[in-house]
């Protein structure tokens, strides 16, 4: 019996180097099945989540190859509930890296969305998008519009921390290239 398992944890390690290639060459740093959102260097995470094509690219990639374990050249040939996975799961992505950023800030406290592997992530995002979207995340006095927060009905707290992700991304970039 231990043999399989090392048989699948080597299978997984290999298909998830192969699935964070693009991102080893772009950003020249390491990751694997473990890795985490909360491990992302400060300026891997910023790149991912801005809209760009670029980024967009990445996560796509990430997904197929994690999904599928190989290259899809012609993402229009997929079928469409195919593709209509991949764009969920990088929405999804999205969604954590940004929240992300306004841990990093300390504008939010911890959600456990953030310490599951990326790889797990994307290989039962099902599961796991229904963890983030149960749970609204806590914001901290240090965040803008924390007042507002606390007074708001707990199903409307996501929309302000959605309002605050354009003036958070904006202050993570500040807080990282002024290093």
């Amino acid at each position: 019996m231990t043999a399989i398992i090392n048989l699948n944890n080597y299978k997984k390690s290999i298909q998830a180097k192969k699935a964070f290639q693009g991102w080893s060459k772009r950003f020249n740093e390491f990751f694997n099945e473990d890795t985490t959102t909360a491990m992302l260097s400060d300026t891997t995470l910023i790149a991912l989540c801005e809209s760009t094509d670029e980024s967009s690219f990445l996560l796509c990639d990430l997904i197929i190859k994690a999904n599928f374990n190989e290259d899809i050249e012609d993402f229009e040939s997929l079928p469409s509930f195919l593709k209509m996975k991949i764009i969920e799961s990088t929405l999804f992505l999205n969604d954590i890296f940004r929240l992300e950023c306004l841990r990093r800030l300390s504008w939010i406290s911890e959600i456990p969305v953030l310490n599951i592997s990326l790889y797990k992530i994307i290989n039962e995002w099902d599961h796991n998008q229904n963890i983030l979207l149960k749970q609204t995340p806590i914001m901290t006095p240090l965040c803008p519009g924390y007042h507002q927060f606390n007074e708001t009905p707990d199903e409307q707290k996501d929309i302000i921390i959605r309002k605050l992700i354009p003036r958070a991304l904006e202050q993570f970039r500040k807080k990282i290239f002024k290093k």
